[in-house]
């Protein structure tokens, strides 16, 4: 960011890499030979979208604490996760792990 890298630019600075990764991802789906949404009804298709890039920018670096506090608060309830919303907060922390576990 502070070298004012064209990605900088496009993404205004806030979760760079993240939204890159995110448009990239989305623009090879795009192909119908990789698009592996294509059976998906437009509303399944929505949630996918949301949910996965929800899950994205929520391993940007600058987002680690709120996501580390909304895991933790919602630990020791029973059946969690109980609504869409723990769900996310679930899904988000397993990428979240999946990504600091990559030694790269």
């Amino acid at each position: 960011i502070k070298s004012q890298h064209k990605k900088s630019i496009r993404y205004n600075d806030i979760s760079v890499l993240e939204k890159h990764h995110l448009a990239a991802a989305f623009a090879v789906l795009l192909d119908s030979n990789f698009d592996i949404t294509m059976a998906l009804h437009e509303d399944q298709y929505w949630v996918f979208r949301t949910t996965v890039v929800k899950m994205v920018l929520a391993t940007d670096i600058m987002k680690q604490e709120e996501v580390l506090n909304a895991f933790n608060n919602n630990r020791g309830i029973p059946n969690f996760p109980n609504n869409d919303k723990e769900k996310n907060t679930l899904l988000n922390m397993a990428l979240r792990v999946a990504d600091h576990g990559n030694p790269l």
